[in-house]
């Protein structure tokens, strides 16, 4: 699904033509039933004309050009994809990241994050990585094609978005680096390296019917790329498929920032929501890993034997006893998180958490930092139905009315509790309840969306 495709040929004579912003805006609306956001208007009115006027000349005018595709699995949009056939006449796709900002900064609290015009957004490398990595790994049609990622900024130049390009984000820029107005040779040189003659007649229609095709199991690519993880490589791990959208990166930055930053008089509960699909077991064993990339004691809690069995293999046999690092909700021999109230760690992350009994508020005493990964529309096996109406679901609520029940729950960068913040209001439900029973625990519920 698309606002607009065609090739590189029709989408300059629709811009000569003053025609191409208002083609973009009907097919959108068409396409997505919604008007566009604010934001995005502007890109289409001097971000991609900058990008299609730079290419041409540059690419065959039958290269193809598709604006806003939504990725089929997940429903995030790629700004722009530009498909074509590389050296060896293999199918091939560039997809960019496109921005119209005049200034940036470094976000003073998420390290992924830059700032521009008083507002915050994930660093459009990290972007690019996420979607190029989506389609050369989790895209039926593009896993056999050559693949490549930048970011155009088409406001400023290299000087008003140096730190962009500055060497915080280094991982980042080194697969998907940005371009500007005064690095256009760049931006070209680095299309042309991936798409160098026309599209087969047929690409762009089998690129736009592809389909969700996974070819790198979670506890595969864990075991892969298990060192990039711990070391936190970004760039790797989201070149081969394992980038975070925005609202993923967001929280997991606050997650992890959270842990950088405790102090040892502080506990904190962090209560993360999404769908089926929606990265949560991703985004756990990505703060599980960045844990103990920061030195921190951590533990990682499953309810399923054979994750655990899985977890145990993948895992360094010589790393911290390992085992160790690996323990189930709740155990007949007594030796689960859920069965003893004592500190055993400073990071504690549980993934399927609606599958905790919380009886006792056991699991969120165990370490200064709980993060508790939840789904709570999912159905639950016959042992757990029983609880099912007092467990997690009580916490659905909106995030911009966070006091009315029973509403479905709300995905984007708004937190229930502010960052940083105790929870102004008592406890929602039971499961906020045992976390706040007697431990002076600050409670921050976040939800995200794959």
């Amino acid at each position: 699904m698309e606002a607009w495709k065609g090739d590189l040929g029709r989408a300059l004579d629709l811009l000569d033509g003053g025609r191409l912003e208002k083609e973009i805006e009907t097919g959108y609306a068409n396409a997505f039933n919604r008007n566009p956001a604010e934001e995005e208007s502007p890109t289409w009115r001097v971000s991609l004309p900058a990008l299609l006027r730079a290419l041409d000349g540059r690419l065959p005018e039958e290269c193809g050009v598709i604006v806003e595709y939504m990725l089929p699995f997940n429903g995030q949009r790629i700004d722009v994809v530009l498909v074509g056939s590389d050296a060896n006449t293999k199918d091939a796709a560039v997809s960019l990241e496109l921005k119209d900002w005049r200034r940036t900064q470094a976000s003073s609290d998420h390290e992924h994050f830059v700032e521009s015009g008083g507002r915050e957004f994930l660093h459009p490398s990290a972007q690019a990585l996420n979607y190029g990595g989506k389609l050369r790994f989790f895209h039926s049609e593009a896993q056999g094609w050559s693949v490549a990622q930048c970011a155009f900024v088409s406001g400023g130049d290299s000087r008003s978005h140096s730190v962009l390009i500055g060497s915080n984000y280094g991982m980042l820029t080194t697969d998907a680096p940005v371009f500007f107005a005064d690095t256009l040779d760049g931006l070209r040189t680095r299309i042309q390296a991936t798409i160098s003659d026309k599209p087969k007649a047929d690409a762009v229609a089998r690129f736009n019917r592809g389909t969700y095709s996974q070819s790198v199991e979670l506890l595969e690519g864990l075991k892969r790329h298990q060192g990039d993880f711990f070391a936190r490589a970004e760039n790797v791990l989201a070149y081969n498929g394992w980038g975070l959208s925005e609202d993923q990166q967001l929280v997991e930055d606050e997650i992890l920032g959270r842990i950088r930053g405790l102090t040892p008089d502080q506990r904190w509960a962090i209560l993360v929501r999404g769908g089926p699909g929606s990265g949560k077991s991703l985004l756990a064993h990505r703060v599980f890993f960045g844990s103990l990339h920061l030195d921190r004691k951590s533990i990682f809690c499953v309810r399923n034997n054979r994750l655990m069995a899985s977890l145990r293999e993948i895992l360094d046999p010589n790393y911290l006893g390992h085992r160790g690092v690996l323990k189930f909700n709740s155990t007949r021999g007594k030796m689960g998180v859920e069965d003893d109230d004592s500190r055993i760690t400073d990071v504690l992350v549980c993934d399927e958490g609606q599958r905790l009994a919380l009886k006792t508020p056991n699991a969120f005493m165990r370490a200064a930092v709980s993060v508790c990964m939840y789904d709570d529309r999912q159905v639950l096996n016959l042992e757990e139905q029983n609880r099912a109406g007092e467990g997690m679901s009580g916490r659905r609520h909106r995030a911009d009315s966070p006091r009315t029940p029973d509403v479905a729950p709300v995905s984007g960068r708004r937190s229930l509790c502010p960052v940083g913040r105790s929870a102004p209001r008592g406890p929602r439900n039971r499961n906020e309840r045992r976390a706040g029973v007697a431990t002076n625990i600050r409670i921050q519920d976040r939800a995200i969306a794959g």
